[in-house]
């Protein structure tokens, strides 16, 4: 039988741990049920690093996501020129240096822009991955979670980003 605690005070169970698993557990599901809902095999997905000679300093989360934004906004010119509306896009920023993984970006976005000129934008590296995204029976849940693990994250920081106009998941 439980213990009933005197009046005016309350058990306290340490459900920290398990609230915070919770809550990376549906953060995964709602990313990937986000790309799921809002790209196909048309579209791609781009793994975008740096050089050593553009690589943010260790820690400055703020200066790789200015470099992700700038990217974005180039790749919004070159679609202005060429009559395309903004892109669609989910992007996530990883860096761990513990794992001795330098700066990255993940970015999956819709396929109008041809991928000569979407690799081409990113001026940080030459050494980058560009590729149309595959389905499977899954849809693309797999890339999802692969992108979107992050073992050390900071707990303050966003996981992920995306662009404005992206329909919300079904569930």
């Amino acid at each position: 039988m439980d213990e009933v605690p005197p009046e005016g005070r309350t058990i306290k169970k340490d459900n920290n741990k398990a609230q915070k698993n919770l809550n990376d557990k549906n953060a995964r599901k709602y990313v990937e049920r986000l790309i799921n809902e809002n790209f196909s095999d048309r579209d791609i997905w781009m793994t975008l690093t740096y050089d050593d000679e553009h690589l943010p300093p260790d820690g400055d989360v703020d200066a790789a996501i200015k470099n992700v934004q700038k990217y974005i906004r180039r790749i919004n010119y070159q679609r202005k020129k060429r009559g395309l509306p903004n892109a669609k896009y989910v992007y996530v920023t990883a860096y761990n240096p513990d794992a001795e993984i330098r700066w990255h970006h993940h970015i999956v976005m819709d396929g109008a822009l041809d991928m000569e000129t979407v690799e081409s934008c990113w001026k940080q590296s030459s050494r980058n991955e560009v590729r149309r995204l595959q389905t499977d029976e899954n849809g693309l849940s797999g890339m999802a979670n692969y992108i979107v693990e992050e073992k050390n994250r900071v707990p303050s920081e966003k996981r992920w980003n995306s662009s404005q106009g992206l329909r919300d998941p079904r569930i």
